[in-house]
């Protein structure tokens, strides 16, 4: 129970935290926008007069105000500069494919534990890591024998982020090193693509300054799918040479929460809505680019083809249709004749 008031407290006093600076950052980005207009000497935008307004203040006291209180600062950051130590466990009775992916985390991640779910509960999960000092829980989910979906739950504070899982290969039989990645990142960047970055990275530890990694891993950001590749490194006479080697899988954002996973009521900061008429042309992630991976390519052709062959079949029917109305019709006009 003490624990719980405690950890409580704390993510109340977190968000309270985040929401001051939030209005921080508001208000300093009001005063960049009037000091710029009062350099440029030019008409101050409509939106922070009504700001001014708002906050029942003269025009000279928020210029005096945007000229000398105008400083620079950052969004405090809730990764901390600790060591990660994240603990990976799967959804309630898991099958053998889920068991080997989670286990396949285990040894992309270093400083990583694997904890057998049994009958925990997620309340329970969460307490215990974050009595353990771990610094992430990551949940995998699975459908019908494949994994699905990823969860990343940031401790003590959150945020939580969601991915679905797509196209997962897990088969390796070569053992893997454990020791610390490079890990590069591509096509990170917008804000939320900025945050996304910054929420996988703080799974891996700092690569020391003159080691020459094992390995190296890539989160490559193409249409807002985050295709994840593992490589081995080799040295041979200056340069370097990579060998792709599993496991490979392909995740998609869908959702992120500022508390941790426990927290159903935790408020919402992004969720993916495919369904809006604009969500197509839409980039949340990056930028838009030529270079699509295969397996995206192959989706688009697979969704392509089926929608071809359904405009097949919708059209073949309303000839059906057409040619049922027709038969019938001459029918009548037969029978017509023969009354007549």
């Amino acid at each position: 129970m003490l624990l719980d008031r405690k950890l409580r407290r704390e993510r109340r006093e977190w968000m309270d935290s985040v929401r001051a600076e939030e209005r921080r950052l508001e208000s300093k980005k009001r005063k960049e926008l009037l000091y710029k207009s009062y350099e440029r000497d030019v008409v101050v935008p409509k939106e922070i007069r009504n700001e001014i307004d708002e906050d029942k203040l003269t025009a000279e006291e928020a210029l005096q105000d945007a000229i000398y209180a105008f400083e620079s600062g950052e969004k405090e950051d809730e990764f901390s500069n600790t060591e990660a130590r994240p603990i990976i466990t799967t959804s309630r009775s898991p099958s053998d494919p889920l068991v080997r992916f989670a286990k396949a985390l285990k040894n992309i991640l270093p400083n990583a534990e694997k904890l057998n779910r049994g009958k925990h509960m997620i309340q329970e999960l969460v307490q215990g890591a974050i009595k353990n000092n771990h610094t992430d829980l990551i949940m995998v989910n699975e459908h019908s024998g494949v994994p699905s979906s990823l969860i990343i739950s940031h401790l003590p504070h959150g945020p939580t982020t969601y991915f679905s899982i797509h196209h997962p290969n897990i088969d390796t039989e070569e053992p893997i090193s454990t020791a610390a990645p490079a890990v590069v990142f591509d096509n990170f960047t917008t804000p939320l693509g900025l945050r996304v970055k910054r929420i996988l990275s703080s799974l891996f530890p700092q690569l020391p300054g003159r080691e020459k990694p094992k390995r190296m891993v890539s989160f490559i950001n193409r249409e807002d799918s985050i295709l994840f590749t593992q490589f081995k490194t080799s040295f041979k006479q200056g340069e370097i040479e990579l060998q792709k080697i599993c496991p490979q899988f392909t995740l998609k954002l869908y959702e992120i929460r500022a508390g941790t996973l426990d927290m159903t009521y935790a408020e919402k900061e992004f969720v993916f809505r495919p369904y809006l008429n604009t969500a197509r042309k839409k980039f949340y992630l990056g930028e838009e680019t030529d270079d699509v991976p295969q397996e995206q390519s192959e989706e688009k052709k697979e969704k392509s083809a089926k929608e071809g062959e359904e405009k097949k079949k919708t059209s073949s029917k309303d000839r059906k249709k057409v040619d049922d109305r027709s038969m019938w019709q001459r029918r009548l006009s037969k029978e017509s004749q023969k009354m007549r």
